[in-house]
């Protein structure tokens, strides 16, 4: 199991955070990805690794005034 904001998935063989964010439909550009408290950089997403029993964080960035 990974807990992705709270809420509990099953994890995969080779889940990408590329692949969970798919996953999770989280489609909004501007996300910053925390996996067990290390930020992940985007160009990283497709290749960064989730291990089972992680727990990621997925935020959207909101400019507003």
């Amino acid at each position: 199991m990974v807990s992705v904001n709270g809420i509990e998935i099953e994890w995969q063989e080779e889940m990408t955070v590329q692949k969970l964010l798919q996953i999770m439909n989280y489609t909004f550009p501007m996300i910053v990805v925390t996996v067990n408290g290390i930020p992940v950089d985007r160009a990283q997403w497709p290749v960064y690794m989730v291990p089972d029993k992680s727990v990621v964080q997925a935020h959207h960035l909101i400019a507003g005034g």
